[in-house]
């Protein structure tokens, strides 16, 4: 056989990540949450939630005394030796479970069958046999689920919710060719033709072995468990031994475990934030849309001077569906802050991490690795901040449209009849006036500040600063037109 086609004693580690608590989610949903990610593990929790019986929410209940809220870390498997469960039967491998803060992580190991005598298979496979090891290794997790996708894949209620990671390391045999086209190689068997439309590749070094990087960042955002594609490989030179390259991987494993679970985090948040940007850009032209109405009503139909009074009890409609439009896109809006927090944490989170696992190898070369947060968390960060400056002016709006909204109502209850109606008329447009005004002003500048923040870096600069800015200046600018206004 020839040697290019081979690589001795192939691992495949997979790294699954769920959510297991989400600011603002009460009980019964952290409780499916905990469902979710054991499904994976214990068959006796493999079924819809809906379909639980009394023995398998006693066993959630069991389970959820496991977990710490507060602590950083916590091994899932605490009655297990080194709190590794070893796969049933002759396969070689083992689970690895931990609550890594609000997320729950799954390392699931596999390198085939155990030959007799409990000796591990050290023999050469070759390439062609990587999917079916890979396809074994899911049914572990799928138990016969993922037969409707060809068993290449998950089932969706299986996948990491949060996002997954595929690691595939191995030892080259002698004589071997140079170790890209292997790793190109094993790339085309995990990763057929077509499946990837522009899938990323990287190289770098750890601890003596090629490590290469193939990413594809999500197509459908609103699908980021099934479209972000990510897949580590490590080859290490035949001078090395196994039992050597064994322990390296052991060793490395941990840092690894919370490197992929930072990295996830980011593609996820980032996902949940355009989620929340197309219902924020649907709530913002229905703040338009009643500003103009409003800018309409307090106008004649001939469009002449005169001004009418608004109809109390539409006052009174209008004012509840802008306080319940200004409720959910201030909601939003704070989401979509949270987002960008969470990008900014886990992004210093896994540039730490990859500086711990340089300091595991002084001739590592991890460029391959720091490439994704100095390239693609960044944009994102950047783009969700930019997005919060646009979007911010829309609760500045809301809150003027209310203004007026309270003003007109109390004026109305003061002046129900008689000339006071054009009176009424002429303070509410007044109002309304400065509210468009100050619009104006704040949209403009808070463009202005979100145009220049992509200029420069404003990483240690809150963009709220420059909200704070737009604001103010849209506030002066509204009391500018109302004196005007008044003054005629």
């Amino acid at each position: 056989m020839n040697e290019a086609s081979q690589i001795i004693y192939p691992t495949f580690t997979l790294f699954l990540y769920d959510l297991q608590e989400e600011l603002g989610q009460d009980a019964e949903k952290i409780r499916r949450n905990r469902h979710r990610f054991w499904r994976k593990i214990d068959a006796g929790l493999d079924r819809d939630y809906e379909e639980l019986d009394e023995g398998a929410h006693r066993r959630l209940d069991e389970l959820a005394t496991l977990e710490k809220p507060e602590a950083t870390a916590v091994e899932l498997f605490a009655e297990a030796p080194a709190g590794k469960r070893s796969l049933e039967g002759d396969l070689d491998g083992y689970l690895y479970a931990l609550q890594l803060g609000d997320a729950y992580a799954l390392q699931v190991n596999y390198a085939g069958k155990v030959r007799g005598q409990g000796q591990l298979d050290f023999a050469a496979k070759s390439l062609d046999r990587l999917p079916e090891m890979q396809r074994t290794m899911l049914s572990l997790l799928d138990r016969g689920g993922g037969d409707r996708n060809g068993g290449a894949t998950l089932s969706p209620e299986k996948q990491g919710n949060i996002g997954q990671t595929w690691l595939l390391w191995a030892k080259l045999p002698g004589n071997h060719p140079e170790s890209s086209q292997v790793a190109r190689a094993c790339r085309q068997q995990l990763v057929p033709e077509g499946q990837w439309e522009k899938p990323q590749s990287t190289r770098g070094r750890f601890a003596g072995a090629n490590l290469y990087e193939v990413w594809q960042a999500p197509l459908d955002w609103e699908h980021p468990g099934r479209e972000n594609q990510h897949l580590l490989l490590l080859l290490f030179p035949p001078r090395q031994t196994l039992d050597g390259v064994r322990q390296t991987m052991e060793t490395l494993y941990p840092y690894l475990l919370r490197l992929c679970c930072y990295r996830n985090k980011i593609v996820w948040a980032y996902s949940r934030s355009r989620g929340l940007k197309r219902q924020l850009k649907t709530d913002y032209i229905e703040i338009e849309t009643i500003a103009a109405a409003l800018g309409a009503q307090l106008r004649d139909r001939d469009g002449s001077s005169e001004f009418c009074p608004l109809v109390f009890d539409r006052l009174r409609e209008k004012l509840v569906e802008t306080l319940e439009l200004s409720a959910r896109y201030a909601r939003h809006l704070n989401d979509l802050d949270h987002q960008a927090r969470t990008i900014r944490a886990n992004s210093a989170n896994y540039t730490q991490q990859v500086k711990k696992i340089a300091e595991l190898d002084a001739d590592s070369q991890l460029d391959v690795l720091s490439e994704f947060a100095d390239g693609p968390a960044e944009t994102y960060r950047l783009q969700i901040e930019t997005d919060l400056a646009r979007f911010a002016v829309g609760s500045e709006l809301l809150q003027n449209v209310i203004n007026t909204l309270n003003g007109a109502i109390d004026l109305q209850q003061a002046n129900p009849i008689g000339g006071e109606s054009e009176r009424l008329g002429r303070n509410v447009t007044t109002a309304f006036v400065s509210v468009g005004v100050g619009m104006a002003t704040t949209q403009a500048t808070s463009l202005a500040w979100a145009t220049q923040s992509l200029k420069a870096d404003k990483t240690n600069v809150s963009p709220f600063f420059g909200l704070l800015l737009s604001l103010l200046t849209g506030l002066v600018g509204g009391a500018i037109a109302w004196k005007l206004c008044r003054s005629r």
